[in-house]
């Protein structure tokens, strides 16, 4: 009966221990973005790609400020935005081929790849966008990875770009 009594306590005993330890493990950082980041026309295949894009990132806790130049067919746009890595929708408006577009973003983490998932609303037409973030082992390659859905088709690209010294 004592044995039965003592493995039970044991077994409590490692039980506690366990879900104590799994509580007090510590996540793993997310990276840091900040930098200039310049695209690599070469590794960024795929339709309707930009000509040359280059982004500016500061990323100080759980806030993240973008400004975004890039160069298409149609000419030069730059774009500043800022965001919170908090869940929370955030609203930004920007100027697109002459005309204001309302973007509205949600950023989280899955692991160490930043999630941006945003709603663009054009001349009345909501447009769906998941573009994630993730660095290379070095910290010197980002890739972007984009899936936008718009007017019922579906478009992926991928831009690689490189951190500046």
């Amino acid at each position: 009966m004592r044995s039965i009594g003592l493995r039970l306590s044991l077994t409590a005993v490692l039980a506690t221990f366990a879900v104590v330890s799994a509580g007090a493990q510590t996540p793993a950082p997310h990276p840091d973005f900040s930098g200039t980041w310049v695209m690599d026309s070469a590794k960024s295949p795929g339709p309707m790609m930009p000509l040359a894009a280059t982004y500016v990132i500061e990323q100080r806790g759980d806030t993240v400020r973008i400004k975004r130049d890039t160069r298409t067919m149609q000419g030069a746009f730059s774009a500043s935005l800022v965001y919170g890595i908090d869940g929370k929708a955030w609203k930004n408006s920007i100027t697109q081929a002459g005309m204001p577009v309302d973007v509205s973003s949600v950023l989280t983490w899955e692991g160490s790849t930043l999630v941006i998932t945003s709603t663009i609303n054009a001349n009345g037409q909501d447009i769906h966008q998941v573009e994630t973030w993730s660095l290379d082992a070095t910290g010197t390659t980002m890739t972007a990875d984009r899936t936008v859905d718009a007017m019922g088709q579906r478009f992926a690209t991928k831009l690689v770009f490189n951190k500046r010294p």
